[in-house]
């Protein structure tokens, strides 16, 4: 994927559009949030 939308960013021959799922806020982090949060909330005991 990043060799897919790299190339294609770099390509003077062409003008770039990002793909659909870069566009969108909410669909774009949430990747980076399941990255630093998990899936589920962590829960500590004292």
């Amino acid at each position: 994927m990043q060799q897919r939308i790299i190339k294609a960013a770099l390509d003077t021959t062409q003008t770039f559009s990002p793909p659909f799922f870069l566009r969108l806020p909410i669909l774009r982090d949430i990747p980076a949030r399941l990255i630093a949060f998990g899936f589920r909330r962590v829960n500590l005991n004292n």
